[in-house]
């Protein structure tokens, strides 16, 4: 690393997404839902690339590929509603552009690599097959 201070990552887990808010309820959810569901593009258009951090920390951007705690939280749930692999790609590349753009090491984090429980992972899977975990080939 280039700096002695800490670098820290930013905008790749579910709770640090600016700027998105709850969707409105989906047909068919269950009544008792008490969690938000968003929307994973808009959580992709809302995050913060931003390289600099509190009193010029460098910041690394993140990308998380999908988040839906439900199977741990039941009704009380949040989700990101939309997910795919190009919408990764898409969040990746936007994710990359902002690191490069900075100088110096151009890290991006990948949060929760392999949170099948949370829908957050980058292993190969019967819903996308391979397409997700090779994101970064494009």
């Amino acid at each position: 690393m280039s700096s002695a201070r800490s670098t820290v990552s930013c905008g790749s887990r579910p709770d640090q997404v600016s700027n998105c808010s709850p969707s409105v309820a989906s047909a068919g959810l269950d009544p008792s839902h008490s969690g938000d569901i968003y929307s994973f593009d808009a959580a992709i258009d809302g995050a913060n690339l931003s390289t600099t951090g509190p009193q010029g920390i460098r910041v690394h951007p993140g990308v998380m590929p999908g988040w839906d705690n439900t199977p741990r939280r039941g009704t009380a749930a949040y989700a990101f509603h939309g997910g795919n692999p190009v919408s990764v790609r898409r969040w990746l590349s936007r994710a990359a552009k902002a690191a490069s753009a900075a100088g110096g090491e151009p890290w991006v984090f990948v949060n929760a690599w392999n949170e099948r429980a949370e829908g957050a992972h980058l292993e190969p899977d019967a819903r996308f097959g391979r397409a997700t975990s090779r994101p970064s080939d494009r």
